[in-house]
């Protein structure tokens, strides 16, 4: 069954198996406010820090965040047990799926990697852009004008991967769903319907669509969280190293899982969770990401974006701002799915990891995206991207395989290791 998954076995060797200790202790996400919250273990602490903002709801909102920050402590000890449990029992649908070929990839996107190796890294002029095949969504605005936050720019393309390996990998996904099998939640925001690819065996694909086209593509497009000016120059060239890549799903309350003609599944959620409509205000734990439609048949659901957080800016305070200036937000992407002619299914958006985004509400229907964060260990390793800590000797936790979050031992320093 190992070899059936496509398995990668150097993930153990390589960046990615562990995580800044600040992971531990913050960004836990209560739903019912759309707030981050930071605990450690400590109650008294964290109703000093709180009382004030959260009033008589301090106990309601303890309980959630106790109860997030259990549930992430078990998923880095009982990430390996949970993937082996996968790989012994999962039956893939399309084996073949985990065994990366180009005939995956769009022809036209093909052409556009080509292009994106020609160039090298950016910043480019939007000219530039528009040449090598690029739709400017968001344009580049990196220098502050009093109004808008500065952007690296969003980008999209029509498509990345072809339209029978999207109708192939969707029917993989919603054949997991079926199974029941325990998996990893890929984050605290989004509740039902996502999945971690490592888990079903795609992470040796995954490293070779990484390091062989989204990386040069990525470097052209949105560079500014990751391309060292400095290092290319003395031929060090700057490289998203690792990654993690997960789906994530929204409907509307009444769509229902099970197609009532067919009485087949036709979506990824469990049905024993809550579910999500919309994703509020947020940046990515990415120094590059690419968002891609994936399947659905939806309306509504826009992509906002704001612009960046700053470096030395308060998360908390930046979220507050961009919601009282709805009139600043840059929408996009506002694209119907289906098979309806403008449907958007297959095309891609590309962003910075710190540029603040939210999904708005569907309206109808269901809509699946994948998601896959790109991540540079020589940034990572200078600077935690969320908690801002900087090395050398950063402070960091071993965890299972496939965390893909960027960082090596050496320089940062192992703290403790949470695996059971």
């Amino acid at each position: 069954m190992e070899q059936q998954l496509g398995c990668s076995r150097h993930a153990a060797a390589v960046a990615g198996d562990f995580i800044c200790v600040c992971r531990l202790t913050t960004d836990f996400f209560v739903h019912g406010i759309e707030r981050y919250f930071d605990f450690d273990g400590n109650e008294a602490a964290f109703r000093l820090k709180y009382n004030d903002s959260c009033g008589s709801n301090i106990d309601k909102i303890l309980e959630e965040v106790k109860a997030e920050w259990a549930e992430r402590l078990q998923k880095y000890r009982r990430s390996e047990e949970v993937h082996q449990r996968i790989r012994e029992r999962y039956v893939p649908l399309h084996p073949e799926l985990r065994k990366f070929s180009e005939q995956c990839l769009d022809p036209l996107f093909l052409e556009l990697v080509q292009r994106c190796r020609k160039l090298g890294p950016g910043p480019f002029k939007i000219e530039d852009l528009k040449a090598a095949g690029f739709e400017i969504v968001v344009p580049p605005a990196r220098e502050p004008d009093g109004v808008s936050r500065p952007t690296g720019g969003v980008v999209a393309v029509p498509r990345v991967f072809t339209p029978g390996f999207l109708r192939k990998l969707t029917e993989e996904l919603v054949h997991f769903a079926e199974t029941g099998l325990e998996y990893t939640r890929p984050n605290t925001m989004n509740r039902n319907g996502g999945v971690l690819l490592y888990e079903l065996g795609f992470q040796s694909f995954l490293d070779t669509l990484v390091q062989e086209y989204l990386n040069p593509v990525c470097r052209v497009c949105v560079p500014d969280d990751f391309v060292d000016k400095d290092a290319e120059a003395s031929g060090e060239p700057s490289v998203l190293d690792s990654h993690r890549v997960f789906t994530v799903a929204y409907r509307t309350a009444d769509y229902e899982n099970v197609d009532p003609c067919t009485k087949k599944r036709r979506t990824t959620f469990r049905d024993d969770a809550p579910f999500d409509t919309k994703l509020t205000v947020h940046t990515d734990n990415s120094e590059a990401t690419m968002n891609l439609h994936l399947a659905g048949d939806w309306t509504g659901g826009a992509l906002n974006f704001y612009g960046k957080l700053g470096k030395e800016e308060s998360y908390d305070e930046a979220v507050a701002n961009i919601r009282k200036q709805k009139d600043a937000v840059k929408i996009a992407l506002q694209r119907n799915g289906g098979d309806a002619e403008d449907s958007s299914i297959g095309m891609a958006c590309f962003h910075t990891g710190s540029e603040f985004h939210e999904a708005c509400p569907v309206d109808s229907g269901w809509r699946l995206n994948l998601v896959v964060w790109l991540r540079s260990s020589r940034m990572r390793n200078a600077q935690c991207p969320m908690c801002n800590k900087c090395g050398p000797g950063l402070k960091v936790a071993r965890v299972g395989e496939g965390e893909g979050s960027g960082f090596t031992v050496p320089p940062c320093v192992q703290e403790l290791d949470v695996r059971l």
